[in-house]
C-alpha cells in the first residue's frame, strides 16, 4: 500500500517518495483522460466545449461513478475518547474534510479496456497529457476499505490539527485516493488510475469562505472546469475513437485544427 509508507514520512520526504513512485509508474510523465460521448447531445457539446477551451472537469466526489467513493467507517466512541472531542465536533470535521477537493481521474496506461468502459467502446476520446509537475498527481491504492484503520487515522489527523500541523494529514487526502478493488462487476484495478485533487476554494467561492458538511450538495454544486495550465498539464495528443459519428468527428477535428492540437483517429 503506497499511502501506508507515504503518510509515515515527513512532508518533504513524502513528496520525494511520491515523485519517485510516479516516475516509475508513468511513461514520460504521460497520463490519459478517457471521455465518452452518448445520446445526450447537451452533454456531448459540453465535453467538446471543454476540449475547445482547454479545460478539465473536476467532479464533486458524490458524482463519481463508484458509490463507495469517500465511504469510510470508524468507531466514533474510540475517536471521542482519544481526542476529547464531542460527537458533533468529530462529525463536523470529518464532513468538512469531504468537501475539500474535487477530483479528476486519469489512467497511467493506455489500453483497450479503458476505451471499452470509459470511452463508450470507441465513441469517445483519449486525451494524452504530459504532467509538468508530478506532485499534482496522486496514485490510487486498491484495497478493501474495511481493512483500512480509519479510526486510528482520524484520531491521528485530529491530533495533528490540534498541534498546528496542516500538511500531510492522512484524512485530508487518503479517502480520495483509495478504492475498493471491485466496483460492482467492474474490476477497478484495470483502470490503473491516477488522480488530481483540486480545491475550488482557491479561485471560486460559492460558500462565502465557509466550509462545512455537505456545503457543496446544499449549494447544488457538481464540480468545475479547470484550465490545463492551472494544474500543470500539457496536451500532447487527442486520440479520436473509431466509434465517433461523422458529425462528432467533424466537430472534434475542427477543434483540434483551431487549437493546433496533435491528433489521430484510432
Amino acid at each position: 500500500m503506497f499511502y501506508k509508507d507515504y503518510f509515515n514520512k515527513s512532508v518533504k520526504s513524502a513528496t520525494e517518495y511520491k515523485i519517485r513512485y510516479l516516475k516509475y509508474l508513468l511513461n514520460d510523465s504521460n497520463i490519459y483522460k478517457f471521455i465518452q460521448f452518448n445520446d445526450n447531445e447537451e452533454e456531448n457539446l459540453l465535453k467538446l466545449e471543454s476540449l475547445k477551451n482547454g479545460t478539465l472537469w473536476f467532479s464533486y466526489y458524490r458524482y463519481l461513478n463508484d458509490p463507495t467513493e469517500y465511504k469510510i467507517e470508524y468507531n466514533i466512541r474510540k475517536t471521542q475518547k482519544n481526542t476529547n472531542l464531542s460527537r458533533e465536533e468529530i462529525e463536523y470535521l470529518n464532513g468538512s474534510m469531504k468537501e475539500m477537493y474535487d477530483v479528476c481521474c486519469f489512467s497511467y496506461k493506455y489500453n483497450d479496456y479503458m476505451w471499452d468502459i470509459y470511452a463508450n467502446d470507441g465513441n469517445g476520446l483519449c486525451i494524452v497529457f504530459q504532467s509538468l509537475d508530478l506532485d499534482m498527481l496522486y496514485p490510487i491504492d486498491y484495497i478493501e476499505k474495511n481493512k483500512i484503520p480509519f479510526t486510528n487515522l482520524i484520531i491521528n489527523s485530529f491530533k495533528a490539527l490540534d498541534e498546528g500541523i496542516i500538511t500531510n494529514i492522512p484524512m485530508a487526502v487518503l479517502p480520495f485516493v483509495v478504492k475498493n478493488p471491485m466496483n460492482g462487476y467492474l474490476n477497478s484495478t484495470k483502470e490503473n488510475e491516477i488522480r488530481m485533487l483540486y480545491s475550488f476554494y482557491s479561485d471560486k467561492d460559492i460558500t462565502d469562505g465557509k466550509l462545512y458538511t455537505d456545503i457543496k450538495m446544499r449549494s447544488g454544486y457538481l464540480g468545475l472546469n479547470v484550465p490545463y495550465d492551472k494544474v500543470d498539464l500539457r496536451l500532447k495528443k487527442v486520440i479520436i475513437g473509431k466509434g465517433c459519428s461523422a458529425e462528432l468527428l467533424e466537430k472534434i477535428l475542427e477543434i483540434c485544427e483551431e487549437n493546433d492540437y496533435d491528433y489521430e483517429i484510432k
